[in-house]
C-alpha cells in the first residue's frame, strides 16, 4: 500500500496555514490530542451505570464498538460529551480537554452499590489523531491495522505495539483514528508515522478544521451554558432508552421543539478581531454569543462558531458582533 507523503511547509504564516489546512483535508497528518482525558473504568455494572447517566444507549456495546454520549446535568446542559469504547475487561472513556477529573467525580457521585472502578489514566498516557481522507491507509503503513473499513468508533489494539488502542472518532469533521498509547511507546508510534511521511500540524490549522467543519468543543460550545440539542449533540442522544440524568428535560425540548438555540458558523470580510464571548445583536438586540473564533495572527482567515436565537440562525443572516463588526452566518 502507498504511503502518504507530506507536503513542504512554507515559512510564510499564512502559507504554512493553508498548507498544513490542505494536508488535513487531502492527505493527512498528525494532530496532538493529548490534552483529551482518559479514563479506564472497570467492574460489571460500568455499563450500564454509564447508561444511565448519559444521553446515548451503551446497552448494546461489545468488544470493539464504542459510542459517543452526553454527561448532561439535572436541567439537561452539557456536562461533557465522552467517547465511550469498549475494551473487554474495561472501558476506555475520552473526555473533554482536561476534564477527566469532573467526570470523574460525577460518575464516582452516582455510584452507590454498583461495582465500577474509575482510573484516571491521562498522565500515563497519549492521544495522537490521524486526520485526513489518508488517514486509514497511514494507520495501516505505519501500525499494520486494517481499519479502512470501521464504522464511527469502531477501536482496536495494535498487534505490533504493545498498549496501543486505535478508534476512528472523526475528531475534526473529516476522517480520523485517535491512538491512544502509553507514554513509553508515544516516540515509537510518532516515529512510524514519520517514516511514512506523516508529520504533526501546528494547532492553529486542526482548530481551524474543526471550526470550519461545526464541531463543538468542550469549553467553548460544550458547557453548562447549553443543552445537547443546541450545541448540536443530536447524533449522540437516544430518544428511545431508559432514564438517564437530565432526561425529561433534553426529551421535552425535543418533542415540542423548544431548543432555543442553534450552533452556527461565521464569517466577517474585515481584518477585526472578534473574540470568544462577544455579543451578536440584530436591530441592538442580543441574539446570540460567539463561542469561537480563529483570528490566527498573520493569517487572512476569519472565521467563528457561535450559539445564536433560531429566529437569527438561517445562512446568509447578518449579525453584529460587539456592536462593531458585521459578520453573516454561512
Amino acid at each position: 500500500m502507498a504511503s502518504p507523503k507530506a507536503v513542504p511547509i512554507s515559512r510564510d504564516v499564512d502559507d504554512v496555514l493553508s498548507t498544513q489546512f490542505r494536508v488535513l483535508t487531502e492527505q493527512t497528518a498528525l494532530v496532538d490530542r493529548s490534552a483529551v482525558g482518559r479514563l479506564k473504568i472497570t467492574g460489571d455494572d460500568a455499563i450500564d451505570l454509564l447508561d444511565r447517566l448519559s444521553t446515548n444507549d451503551l446497552r448494546g456495546l461489545t468488544v470493539g464498538l464504542g459510542a459517543g454520549t452526553v454527561l448532561t446535568t439535572n436541567k439537561g446542559r452539557v456536562i461533557d460529551l465522552l467517547t465511550v469504547l469498549h475494551r473487554g475487561d474495561h472501558l476506555l472513556v475520552l473526555t473533554g480537554r482536561g476534564n477527566q477529573h469532573k467526570v470523574a467525580e460525577w460518575i464516582d457521585f452516582y455510584t452507590f452499590t454498583e461495582d465500577v472502578e474509575v482510573q484516571d489514566i491521562t498522565e500515563e498516557t497519549a492521544t495522537i489523531s490521524v486526520v485526513g481522507p489518508k488517514s486509514a491507509s497511514a494507520v495501516d503503513a505505519a501500525l499494520a491495522m486494517d481499519c479502512g473499513n470501521w464504522d464511527l468508533f469502531n477501536n482496536g489494539v495494535c498487534q505490533t505495539l504493545d498498549g496501543v488502542t486505535v478508534v476512528r472518532t472523526d475528531s475534526l469533521g473529516v476522517s480520523a483514528y485517535d491512538i491512544v498509547t502509553g507514554r513509553t511507546t508515544e516516540a515509537e508510534v510518532r516515529e512510524r508515522f514519520a517514516a511514512i511521511g506523516v508529520s504533526t500540524v501546528d494547532p492553529a490549522a486542526a482548530e481551524l478544521l474543526r471550526i470550519e467543519n461545526l464541531i463543538p468543543t468542550f469549553g467553548a460550545e460544550l458547557t453548562e451554558e447549553y443543552n445537547p440539542l443546541e450545541a448540536g449533540l443530536l447524533e449522540h442522544v437516544s430518544f428511545n432508552k431508559g432514564c438517564y440524568i437530565g432526561q425529561e428535560v433534553v426529551a421535552r425540548l425535543n418533542a415540542y421543539d423548544k431548543v432555543q438555540r442553534r450552533l452556527v458558523s461565521l464569517t466577517w470580510d474585515s481584518d477585526a478581531t472578534i473574540p470568544v464571548g462577544a455579543s451578536l445583536a440584530s436591530s441592538e438586540r442580543s441574539v446570540g454569543v460567539v463561542t469561537s473564533s480563529f483570528n490566527e495572527d498573520g493569517s487572512d482567515r476569519r472565521i467563528a462558531l457561535a450559539l445564536v436565537r433560531k429566529s437569527h440562525s438561517e445562512p446568509g443572516t447578518t449579525l453584529v458582533a460587539d456592536d462593531q463588526v458585521d459578520v453573516v452566518i454561512t
